[in-house]
């Protein structure tokens, strides 16, 4: 029977997913919106609206955070995309030696002669194809189990083989919604710090009107399982 190591598993605590601004955050948040209102940044005449210093570091912490998850997932599910890859190949394995068990079958039944033989010429024509039947079962018997038996072993791998993706689905699973909640988060501090800002710009209506919300977008991972597992 074909037997897969499994690694020794290691699970680390995910990280923590906060719902709420800290209060130095929350502070300091008002704080330098406040301040940068106040001196007219950014100026609204510009093409593009530029990023002030603390946006930047709202952005940076939440993406900060996001490769957090995705790092947590990496590491999770390190030891059973190793063993998924292990029972993948033994399944392919297993699959070619059945259809060459099936194969050799076939031909013992091919080769089997058929013919009546001389001590049969008073036999009935049932009689001599019933052992005929019995003589291909015969030889074909020995490949027949080898076919079983690695169909048995091979239903054995592949219902292995689900379960490891389905907890390599649930760890992914679990940091795509610490991904969405982090990022919330950080819209949500961002659109806060924004319209604080707005309200003591100088031109805050001008400047509210090209506000485009959210800033900070998911990376294709989150809602795309198949893309994260087909890049590493």
């Amino acid at each position: 029977m074909t037997r897969v190591q499994r690694p020794p598993r290691v699970r680390p605590r995910p990280p923590r997913v906060r719902q709420r601004m800290t209060l130095p955050e929350w502070w300091g948040d008002r704080r330098d919106a406040r301040l940068t209102g106040l001196a007219g940044i950014p100026a609204v005449d510009t093409p593009e609206l530029i990023l002030t210093g603390h946006q930047s570091v709202i952005f940076r912490r939440g993406d900060q955070h996001t490769a957090r998850w995705q790092r947590w997932a990496h590491i999770v599910t390190q030891a059973a995309e190793a063993e998924l890859a292990c029972a993948d190949e033994a399944c392919r394995r297993l699959a070619a030696m059945v259809a060459d068990a099936n194969t050799d079958a076939g031909r013992a039944v091919a080769a089997t002669p058929t013919d009546r033989l001389p001590a049969e010429a008073a036999v009935p024509d049932a009689v001599v194809a019933g052992r005929r039947r019995v003589d291909a079962e015969r030889a074909a018997s020995t490949s027949r189990a080898r076919a079983s038996a690695a169909r048995a072993e091979l239903d054995q791998m592949m219902a292995r083989a689900a379960e490891l993706d389905e907890t390599i689905r649930s760890a992914w699973r679990h940091a795509r919604a610490g991904a969405v909640a982090v990022t919330a988060l950080a819209n949500r501090r961002e659109a806060a710090y924004w319209s604080r800002l707005v309200h003591h710009h100088p031109e805050g209506t001008r400047l509210a009107a090209r506000f485009d919300h959210p800033r900070l977008d998911l990376p294709a991972w989150v809602s795309d399982l198949d893309c994260e597992r087909a890049s590493r």
